[in-house]
């Protein structure tokens, strides 16, 4: 699990903060994600486990937030998504 800036024009992210190893998951199966961020950090929490990854000194670029996933068909999926 890891937190990453991509910015326009290039296709490999920047890594913010080292990853954490979170246990796989299985097909079909879901995990809750938790992302806060504040004027300069950006945390990304999995819920049933309680990993955790902190990127400090980050400010949100312009307001803006992109979330999505590595994959190798490059299809995010999201479901029940609060914004608050």
């Amino acid at each position: 699990m890891g937190l990453y800036r991509h910015r326009n024009g290039q296709l490999a992210g920047e890594l913010l903060a080292p990853e954490v190893l979170t246990p796989a998951l299985k097909p079909g199966q879901w995990a809750t994600l938790r992302v806060a961020v504040t004027p300069s950090t950006v945390t990304l929490t999995r819920v049933d486990t309680g990993a955790k990854v902190t990127a400090a000194g980050v400010a949100a670029g312009g307001g803006y937030v992109h979330l999505g996933r590595s994959s190798t068909n490059g299809v995010a999926a999201f479901r029940a998504l609060r914004i608050s």
